[in-house]
């Protein structure tokens, strides 16, 4: 849903002027950190946002509301951690189950407090994940 709420703003070209306001890049950065947002870190997003033509997103926010590959998913046989923070708004903590539920052998780790930014927020989740498939 909030995919399909940004494509008008993207492709009419709103949502870069609404991001020089400084409450909605506030509240663009709490759509997407969980419980500690890092000032810096949230201040760098906004200013990658601004910098970037966003338009060639469009298709690809399209297709994340129009396609599900589900009936796809067991067809993983490598293995495979499914990492989602708690209070991510954007990938819903229900897809991040559904997804590591369809792929038989996943495992699903959860970082409580943590929203979608969770390589900024436990960068230390993603490094024990990746090192446990040595």
């Amino acid at each position: 849903m909030q995919n399909k709420a940004q494509i008008p703003m993207i492709e009419s070209g709103i949502l870069k002027s609404m991001l020089s306001s400084g409450l909605v890049a506030k509240a663009l950065s709490k759509s997407i950190h969980g419980d500690n947002p890092d000032p810096a870190a949230l201040s760098m997003l906004v200013e990658i946002f601004k910098a970037q033509d966003l338009k060639p997103l469009v298709p690809i926010l399209k297709a994340f509301g129009d396609e599900d590959r589900g009936d796809r998913l067991s067809q993983i046989k490598k293995p495979t951690i499914v990492i989602c923070g708690r209070k991510d708004s954007t990938a819903q903590p229900w897809q991040s189950g559904r997804l590591s539920a369809s792929i038989e052998g996943a495992t699903m780790v959860w970082v409580e407090g943590a929203g979608h930014m969770v390589n900024w927020e436990a960068p230390e989740v993603l490094v024990d994940a990746i090192e446990s498939l040595r």
